[in-house]
């Protein structure tokens, strides 16, 4: 009768393929760590904080969480300059600080239903303001750009990249966390009469909020 013989000795693990393993395994949890770090940090938009303090700007445009966006530039002046004087001439029996109120909230509904836009208009928007900015070399802008935070972050950059191609460089941004609401609560709203660099006399709309 034939017997197997046992080989003598264990036979031995490969060492070179095992450490192999180990660093493809340890490449691939660090790519997926990775990528799940920057999944989380996109849900929302870190923002500065501003400081507390009055600002200028020639352009607001606040995201709205439905997709569309509320646009408001130096035509808003205008639009309501002209809803106060009407408010004012109906309204005149009441007394000037109810006569403001008044003024306050009629013109944040005119401010607000006339200057919201769809979503896709956007893109639209920032590029007339580009091409604006492009055939003036001398003028300059400043875009206030309000986002609730849960915005995504590549919203944000696209807007900024839009406004980066201006050709002189002249539109300058800054963003900050805020909702529409914060505008629909303005504590008060008024147009002022300021005078450009030239010495002219201009309207601007100023709001506090």
């Amino acid at each position: 009768m034939a017997f197997r013989t046992v080989e003598d000795g264990h036979k031995k693990v490969q060492l070179i393929s095992l450490i192999d393993m180990i660093f493809i395994l340890l490449v691939f949890f660090m790519v997926t760590v990775t990528v799940v770090r920057l999944t989380i940090k996109e849900q929302k938009l870190p923002v500065p904080t501003p400081v507390s303090e009055p600002g200028r700007a020639q352009i607001v445009i606040q995201l709205l969480d439905n997709g569309n966006f509320l646009w408001i530039d130096d035509r808003a002046t205008s639009l309501i300059s002209k809803k106060m004087e009407s408010v004012e001439k109906k309204f005149s029996y009441l007394s000037p600080s109810e006569l403001n109120k008044k003024k306050t909230r009629e013109a944040l509904k005119v401010l607000i239903n006339r200057n919201i836009y769809r979503g896709e208009q956007l893109d639209n928007q920032l590029s007339k303001l580009v091409k604006k900015s492009d055939s003036d070399p001398s003028s300059q802008y400043f875009v206030m750009l309000r986002s609730p935070d849960k915005i995504p972050y590549y919203k944000i950059i696209h807007i900024i990249q839009k406004l980066s191609d201006a050709k002189y460089q002249n539109i300058l941004y800054g963003c900050v966390g805020g909702s529409i609401e914060d505008i629909k609560k303005s504590k008060n709203v008024k147009v002022i009469i300021e005078r450009d660099k030239n010495g002219r006399r201009r309207e601007n709309l100023q709001i506090n909020f």
